[in-house]
């Protein structure tokens, strides 16, 4: 696992990835600061499958962030391991 800045149009949504609604509390305070908490990704040929943080992406690409920071998981790391940790 390694935490990286990413560009944002490398981030693909998987299909079938169940997004939510993002808030507008959630954009403000990322306008304000900018992104603090990263997002999950699995690193996948050039681009990046998105694991967790759906809303703190859609609220930087609205906001025009090209780049977001992103913990890189390995394809062989049982996800819930992060979930219970």
């Amino acid at each position: 696992m390694s935490f990286v800045n990413i560009p944002i149009d490398k981030v693909v949504i998987p299909e079938g990835y169940i997004p939510v609604r993002h808030k507008k509390n959630t954009c403000e305070a990322i306008r304000i600061t900018g992104v603090i908490a990263p997002i999950f990704v699995k690193p996948e040929g050039n681009s990046f499958i998105l694991v967790d943080g759906y809303e703190r992406l859609m609220c930087a690409k609205e906001l025009g962030i090209r780049e977001i920071p992103a913990v890189a998981v390995e394809k062989d790391v049982p996800l819930l391991s992060f979930a219970l940790n």
